[in-house]
Order: structure tokens, then C-alpha cells, then sequence
């Protein structure tokens, strides 16, 4: 069928396909028009239809239309084509939907086996768009023949180009009733994302679907993406569009934007819209870029009580669930109705309860800038940012004055009272709220936490988080309040073995909330603090005593002490000094060797020793000996010790979870855990600082022979040596994981991890003689971690099956699942960056080596790979120590150093240099014994 060439105003898209006649991509000579219309072609092609007198002027000349559906024109199209849509509509009174006209139906012509768009490989970039606009052009996802429902706009190939609409305007569709069903409950892989994105799914790396004031109304997906699913690495921009209606199973009822993705919606609205997860709006896990600008949003929810098959009306809305980039001018508002007064930007300020008469509904009221001020007394409600840039405040800020506790909203008999089996937040922000959210002067307690998913797909993954406070990719300001006597341990048999964490305050997915102006947490449960705060002045309490009775937990008042312990006080001494402490308060340790733990309870204390030759924490070979699994901040300090023998089955001396103390002129020597991290084990968001610290001789029997590191941590090592520790199987010296099992999540993983990976950073540090069994002799940089080494020195290293400085686990296939190609800004923000100095020397069998080709290039600063090998004569097995290793290597190798002649095995045997003739004579005799004595137990020196 030939193309219809008509005279039109030729668009970006149209003007680059025509050069594809050139050899530039596109085998069209010009880039055409092809006209769709129906009823046109099936009637008398002279008879022209009546037109409504509402319809604007035709554009170009639908009387000409080749093609009756769709799936026709785009057979026929070639790059920077457009297909005009001219007959949407079919005019039938009995049969009506949404469009403002009751007369007008779905345009569904697709009378093949599927009503699917899908834009042809060969095509680089095309436009399709409707004559009269989207009230007149309904493009439906429901198959005439079959009655199935099936998405309706796909992209899957690699760099296309789809253009909804018409960028001068004038030119939108109606995109309804598209699905994305499940039609597998075990679908192949390459199958697994057929239940994402009921009417728009974005699958192609670098593609991009741009729409213009389209209506995208009535989808739904069985997954994620009610309406529209943007995959890794491509794009989906909505301008002045209208997204209303569409419904996600799990997550993102609107709009759901993977790791890696770009969405932007420019203009136009996404309302009421629902998932049943999280999001119903818009659901942003960490890793995705969402940019809104000009958008507004509004009454759209997760249910109150979620992964329900009816979901009750929700106490309030949930437009947007992630993290998200304000471009200015939005709008985000819990009720449509009240849009103008939610999005007013002058700064009003509102008295609660004189003008609301809850504090949620001051909240769902408020609009930018707003100050909601809250007079004294208990207010039963948990609380919901909502994503709004307002502040909170109480009149009267002083300690238990102004309360918020949600316990008696649990009325069984009220669903709109409760979320998922009575668990509740007292405060959530969990819709990318910035420091410019701010809650001040309350007190927050009687939280049970709200339910989250580790795998959005999987319920089984749930756990109770958050009973004070729940931040998700959020970063409030949490001003001079009490946190306390919250509780997200019960979880009434419903976390399935998952523990619960951040009894006072959840920070997960990338969250940084910050804590000012006297935060005071005490007796919450399981702990204070999960995931990483910034800690400007808190005071964290193991109980809430208060025998003054002035609301502020006693340990966290007075002038700060010291407490001097030596060998004299006691088994418990320490644990007994800690009970006494307040914040800010020191533990001097004396000379001497002390076998007890050290648990600080969440609190900032300062634990002093007399030097590291001096004061000794031993576990004997069988205990850890320091546990911080409270929330401990860069408050909390160990300084000027040794912790040797520890023994534990992960973390041999120190378990950090979610904690961040500060560990200075530490030596960590001969600790051992069975399974990883023979020193140190830090996991979910921890932040811990080593400064001048020594890993030496530290065994992990599998995992991290020194340091063993998941999920989204970011210690931060500085002057540190790492010397002689061993892995049994990978990462002599250090390995980071994004997950405990080593391997990729599963996807999508929304909260509390993601993608993000693990963030070291490691500076003016040694690596020397650090060995595993298998890979990663030195580190093992674990799928998504992006280390940071800036003049650090791998020596002598020695990883047996692959990378003796550094084996890095790849993401390629993960960031890019078209091609398997990794692509350079992936792999800048997911791999180890190594610079400034930094160099490989001796390392074996290769320096670096990985699962991905070039990984290290370009964007490493030059490292060098020439340095020679740093061993003397007596050190036979390289590791910078003579020690009984090497006593037994040069007794199996005792005798004559011969070898085959190369190529002729039947000839005499020549005399050959080897690594235990250490005099050079070609003989393994007592000449090299002596030597060996002679070095005995000495560092190597370096020649």
C-alpha cells in the first residue's frame, strides 16, 4: 500500500526521520501521513459522515484514509511517519463511556488477536495522533473478537521513539481500558513484566513515549503500573496529560517508574487512581527519576487496608509513595475537591483545633509553605505528610504537652480507623518529603508501625516498621519532640520470621531525616533508632524515667561525666557504667585486658582506652565484643584500643546494625566469625567511620575476612590498613553485598533497599597480603557497590579463583536487559571507582577481574597496574610475614628445583629458580632453612 503525502507542518521527529534517506537510519524518502479511519472505508468512500457541530476543523483530509486499523498503517509506516486517527468513534446510543459525550464509544477496530500498539522494530521514531482530540479518539485496550483486555501502547525496542498527541496541540487520544493481566502465576522471565503498565509499558532501553494531552483513564495491571510502566533506562513524559482512574494490584495505580527509569509529567493531573500496595499515584522506588513539574495531584490512595481484594475507603490519600524531583509548581492535594484551597501558595497559617478538628485534616488542608500550629493536649490520629512542604508545630513545645497517640484509633469495627491489621505509624513521611517538612515540639508515642514490603510482589516479606516515625526516601526536619513507648514488635502473627525494626524512627529507601533541637527517644521497641539520621542534638534513653516529672527521660539530663573502669570493677563494669550514662557521657577504660561486651544501648557515649597496645577487648574466641543495634549515631566513640579474639558466627567482634558509631586508632587483630565479617559485620543503612584503624590477621570462614557489609551501607575508611585477613570464599579483606545471600534482588524490591547498593569509601588505605579461597583476595565489590578508593595501595593480594585485588559482581544484566551490554552511567553509579594514586602491585592471578568487560573504564582515574611485588628473599608464600607458612613450603619443596625442558618432556629435567630456593643455588637445602629462622616471626621487610 502506498504512503498518502499531505501538506502539514513538518515536526522534530518527522524533519530527522526524512534524513534516514540518506543513510541515516530511515529507508523513507519523506516522512508521511497515513490516515486511519473505519467507517470511511467500509461506507461509500464519497459519503462523508456528519460531523458534530463541536468538533474542531479536520486536520489534513480524512476523506483520504488508506487504512481501517491501526495495526494496518503501522505495517506500512517508516520512520518519522505520523498516523492520524480519524474515526474514534462509533455512534451508538445504547453504548456510552466516559467522554462528556453520552452518544460516543471506544474506537476498537483492532480486529486481529490483539488490540495492542505495538510500534514495529524497524521504526526509529513515529507519531501517532487523533484528528479531534481525546474527547472524539478512544483507543481501547478490550479485543472486539475476543473480549480480551491487553495493554495498548508498547515500546520494546531498543532507541524507538513513540509520540502520542501533537506537540503544537490539538492532537491527544483516550488511552482506556488496557490491562496487563496475569495470565502465569510462574510466567517465564522474559515474561515477567507483562503484568506492569495497563496502558502505556516503556520496555525499551533508551526509548522514550512522549504523550500530549492524552485522557489515560480505566487501566489496569496486575503488578505495577495501572496506567503507565516505565522499565530501566527509558523515558515516559506526559505533557498536559490527564492520568484518572487506573488501578495497580500492587504498586503504582498511575504511574510506576523502575530503578533506572525517567518519568516526567509536565502539566496535567493524576487523579483518583488506586494500588493496592503503595503509590496509587505514582509509586518511585529509590534509584527511579520522577520529575513533576506543574503537575497536580490529588485524591489518589492505597487502600487503609492493603493487599485486601476490596479495599476500604482510605482514611486519607497516598498520591505519591518514593522519591521524587520538584521542578516547581506542583500541586499535591489529598481532596480534588479543595485543590485551589490545598495549592494556594500564599503561607497561611492554621490553629488546630479552631479551624480543623483533627490534626490530619489541618494536614489535608494545608498547601505549600503552610504552618499548622496545634494547641496543647492528646490527639488520637496518626499523621500523614502527604509529600507537602509544611510545618507542624506545637503551641506549647515543651515535653508532653502536645501528644500524639494512635492506640485507641484501633476500633475493630471501624475499617477507616485502621490500616493493615491495626498497625500504625504515629508519623508517616514516606511521599519524598525534604527538610522543608517539619514537625516540631510534639511528643509521639502508642505507635505500632506500618506494614512494608521487601518485595513488593511477595507479602510473605512483611514487617512491621516505624512506630513513631516512618520515613521512606524522605528526609524531614523532626524538631524538639519526645519519641517514645513505641512498640512495632507485635505484629499479631502476621510478619511471617521477619523482624521488626525502628521502634522509634524507620529511615529506609535512601531517607535522612534529621533530628535538631533536643529529640528525645526513650522505651521503644525493639529499638530507637533503623537506617541512617542525621543527628544534630538527640538524646536516646534506654527507659523513660522521669523522677522530676518534667516529660525529659533523667539520663538524658545533667552535665556530662566520666566514668573511669580498670580491671578491679568488675565482669560487668562496663554494661553497669552504660546503664549509668547519659548522653554525651565517657567510659574511660584502663590498661588491661577486659572480656565483656559492649552494648551502648543506643546511646551516644564516648568509650576511651589507654591505647591500643594498652587497653584490650578480648572475646577469648568465642564473643563479640561490641553490639550497636540501637540506632547508635557518629555520637557513640571507641578510641585507642584493641579488640582481638573475638568469635561469632557473623560479625567476629563487632555486629553494627543500622548503627554508625566512630571507631578511631582501633587495631582489630586475629577475630574470627564462622560464617562473615571476621572483624566487623554492618548491615541495613549502617555508617560507621574508621579513622587509623588496623585490620590484621581477622579469618571470615566464608564472607569478608576483616569486613563483611549489606544492604545500603556507607562506612567510611580513612588511613586504615588491612593486612593478612582471609575469606573463605570471597573477600579476603572486605566485601559489600546488597544483600545478605550475595546475589540480586528480585525486582521490584520498593522498600526498604532497592538498588542502590552499597557506598564505601576508602582513603589513603592499604591493602597488603589479604587472601580468599575463591574471589576478591582484597575486595569483593558485590553487586551494586559502588566503592570509592582514592590513594589506596592493593600489595601482594591474592584472590585464588579471580581478582586478587578486587573482583567486582556485575549489575549489567540487571541495568540493561535487551542487549547485555552495560551502559556507562549505569556502571558509573553502580560500580567502584578507583583514583588519586591508587595502585595494584602483585596481586594474584589478575588485579581485577568481574563479571563485566571494561568495568573499570573510563571513568577510573588512570590506577596503576606496575608495581612490583613487595616480598623479600624468606617470604616464600607473599604474604609480608616469615611464619611457620612459609617453614612449610620450603619443606615440601626440599631438594633440587628442576623442570621439564618446555616441548620435550623425555629430556632431563633442568635446574630452575623457584620460590623456596631462597638463596638462588637451585636447591631447597639448609642454607634456605637458615634464612627462614633467621627472619623468624618478623615483618617482611620491603626491598
Amino acid at each position: 500500500m502506498r504512503h498518502v503525502y499531505w501538506a502539514r507542518a513538518i515536526s522534530a521527529a518527522a524533519v530527522l526521520g526524512s534524513f534516514g534517506a540518506f543513510g541515516l537510519g530511515s529507508p523513507a524518502c519523506w516522512a508521511a501521513d497515513l490516515y486511519v479511519n473505519d467507517e470511511y472505508i467500509e461506507a461509500d468512500p464519497d459519503a462523508v459522515p456528519p460531523i458534530p457541530p463541536e468538533r474542531d476543523t479536520l486536520t489534513g483530509d480524512c476523506s483520504n484514509a488508506n487504512y481501517e486499523t491501526i495495526a494496518e498503517a503501522l505495517e506500512d509506516a517508516q520512520t518519522g511517519d505520523t498516523i492520524i486517527l480519524c474515526d474514534c468513534i462509533e455512534w451508538d446510543a445504547a453504548q456510552t463511556v466516559d467522554t462528556g459525550s453520552p452518544d460516543l464509544v471506544a474506537y476498537t477496530p483492532e480486529l486481529d488477536s490483539t488490540a495492542t500498539i505495538l510500534v514495529p522494530e524497524d521504526i526509529e521514531s513515529i507519531t501517532i495522533k487523533s484528528a479531534f482530540g481525546p474527547q472524539y479518539c478512544i483507543v481501547s485496550g478490550t479485543d472486539p473478537i475476543s473480549g480480551a483486555i491487553l495493554p495498548v501502547v508498547r515500546l520494546d525496542t531498543d532507541e524507538q521513539e513513540l509520540t502520542l498527541g501533537d506537540p503544537m496541540g490539538g492532537g491527544g487520544l483516550t488511552i482506556s481500558d488496557g490491562a496487563a493481566p496475569q495470565e502465569d502465576i510462574y510466567p517465564p522471565f522474559d515474561e515477567v513484566y507483562n503484568t506492569r503498565g495497563g496502558a502505556l509499558r516503556c520496555m525499551a532501553k533508551d526509548g522514550l513515549i512522549e504523550a500530549y494531552e492524552c485522557r489515560i483513564t480505566g487501566n489496569q495491571a496486575y503488578d505495577e503500573g495501572g496506567a503507565v510502566y516505565c522499565h530501566f533506562e527509558a523515558t515516559v513524559n506526559l505533557i498536559n496529560c490527564t492520568v484518572t482512574g487506573n488501578v495497580a494490584n500492587n504498586a503504582g495505580g498511575g504511574i510506576y517508574c523502575e530503578p533506572g527509569g525517567t518519568v516526567g509529567v509536565f502539566g496535567g493531573s493524576i487523579d483518583t487512581n488506586t494500588a493496592q500496595l503503595m503509590g496509587g499515584g505514582i509509586c518511585a522506588p529509590e534509584g527511579s527519576d520522577v520529575q513533576l513539574g506543574g503537575a497536580s495531584l490529588c485524591d489518589n490512595y492505597t487502600p487503609a487496608d492493603p493487599m485486601t481484594e476490596t479495599p476500604h475507603e482510605p482514611l486519607h490519600s497516598k498520591n505519591i509513595w518514593g522519591s521524587w524531583t520538584d521542578l516547581g509548581g506542583n500541586c499535591i492535594a489529598v481532596d480534588c475537591d479543595a485543590v485551589a484551597t490545598e495549592c494556594d501558595a500564599t503561607a497561611d497559617t492554621y490553629d488546630v483545633p479552631a479551624d480543623f478538628g483533627t490534626i490530619q485534616a489541618a494536614i489535608n488542608a494545608a498547601g505549600p509553605g503552610d504552618t499548622i500550629q496545634v494547641d496543647p493536649g492528646t490527639y488520637f490520629e496518626f499523621l500523614d505528610f502527604e509529600g507537602k512542604a509544611i510545618t507542624l508545630t506545637a503551641r506549647d513545645p515543651a515535653p508532653g504537652m502536645t501528644i500524639i497517640d494512635p492506640r485507641n484509633m484501633a476500633d475493630p469495627d471501624n475499617p477507616v480507623s485502621r490500616n493493615l491489621w491495626g498497625q500504625s505509624s504515629v508519623v508517616k513521611f514516606t511521599s519524598g518529603e525534604s527538610d522543608t517538612s517539619v514537625i516540631s515540639g510534639f511528643t509521639l508515642q502508642g505507635g505500632t508501625g506500618e506494614f512494608i514490603y521487601q518485595d513488593a510482589l511477595n507479602p510473605l516479606s512483611a514487617k512491621s516498621v516505624g512506630g513513631g516515625i516512618l520515613c521512606h526516601a524522605s528526609s524531614p526536619t523532626i524538631d524538639a519532640c519526645v519519641i517514645r513507648n513505641n512498640d512495632v514488635s507485635e505484629c499479631e502473627g502476621q510478619c511471617f520470621g521477619n523482624s521488626s525494626e525502628g521502634g522509634g524512627v524507620y529511615s529506609g529507601g535512601q531517607s535522612e531525616p534529621m533530628l535538631t533541637g533536643t529529640t528525645y527517644l526513650c522505651n521503644n521497641i525493639p529499638n530507637h533508632l533503623f537506617g541512617y539520621v542525621q543527628w544534630a542534638d538527640a538524646c536516646e534513653a534506654p527507659t523513660c524515667t522521669d523522677d522530676d516529672m518534667d516529660n525529659i527521660p533523667d539520663s538524658c539530663q545533667g552535665v556530662p561525666q566520666t566514668f573511669s573502669i580498670d580491671m578491679e570493677s568488675g565482669e560487668t563494669a562496663i554494661a553497669d557504667a552504660i546503664a549509668l550514662a547519659n548522653s554525651g557521657d565517657t567510659i574511660e577504660l584502663a590498661a588491661g585486658t577486659y572480656t565483656e561486651t559492649i552494648n551502648p544501648l543506643g546511646k551516644p557515649l564516648i568509650f576511651k582506652g589507654a591505647g591500643t597496645d594498652q587497653t584490650i577487648l578480648d572475646g577469648q574466641g568465642t564473643a563479640q565484643l561490641i553490639r550497636c543495634v540501637a540506632g547508635e549515631t557518629d555520637g557513640t566513640f571507641f578510641q585507642d584500643m584493641t579488640i582481638t579474639g573475638g568469635g561469632g558466627t557473623i560479625g567476629g567482634a563487632v555486629y553494627l546494625k543500622a548503627s554508625s558509631p566512630v571507631f578511631t586508632n582501633v587495631n582489630f587483630v586475629e577475630n574470627h566469625a564462622s560464617n562473615r565479617g571476621g572483624a566487623v559485620h554492618m548491615s541495613d543503612g549502617a555508617r560507621p567511620t574508621f579513622d587509623n584503624c588496623r585490620f590484621e590477621e581477622n579469618i571470615g570462614d566464608w564472607v569478608g575476612g576483616a569486613i563483611n557489609g549489606v544492604n545500603v551501607v556507607r562506612p567510611v575508611f580513612t588511613n586504615t590498613v588491612f593486612l593478612r585477613n582471609a575469606a573463605g570464599l570471597v573477600g579476603g579483606a572486605v566485601s559489600m553485598m546488597t544483600v545478605d545471600s550475595g546475589t540480586p534482588p528480585s525486582f521490584p524490591v520498593p522498600y526498604p533497599h532497592g538498588l542502590i547498593g552499597c557506598r564505601p569509601a576508602f582513603t589513603d588505605c592499604n591493602f597488603s597480603a589479604n587472601r580468599s579461597l575463591r574471589y576478591g583476595g582484597a575486595v569483593f565489590a558485590g553487586f551494586a557497590t559502588a566503592a570509592d578508593f582514592d590513594n589506596c595501595a592493593f600489595e601482594n593480594n591474592v584472590g585464588e579463583w579471580g581478582g586478587g585485588g578486587m573482583f567486582v559482581q556485575s549489575i549489567y544484566a540487571y541495568a540493561d536487559l535487551n542487549d547485555g551490554a552495560p551502559d556507562a552511567q549505569v556502571l558509573e553509579s553502580y560500580y567502584p571507582h578507583v583514583h588519586n594514586g591508587s595502585y595494584f602491585a602483585c596481586c594474584e592471578p589478575t588485579a581485577i577481574s568481574g563479571d563485566a568487560q571494561a568495568w573499570y573504564d573510563p571513568w577510573w582515574g588512570d590506577p596503576s597496574f606496575d608495581g612490583d611485588c613487595l616480598v623479600c628473599a624468606p617470604d616464600i608464600n607473599k604474604d609480608l610475614v616469615v611464619d611457620f607458612f612459609d617453614l612449610a613450603a620450603l619443606i615440601s619443596a626440599w631438594g633440587n628445583c628442576e623442570d621439564a625442558v618446555p616441548g620435550d618432556p623425555d629430556s632431563p629435567p633442568l635446574p630452575v629458580l623457584c620460590d623456596a630456593d631462597l638463596d638462588g643455588n637451585y636447591v631447597v637445602d639448609v642454607q634456605d632453612l637458615i634464612l627462614i629462622l633467621e627472619h623468624w616471626n618478623k615483618d617482611c621487610p620491603v626491598e
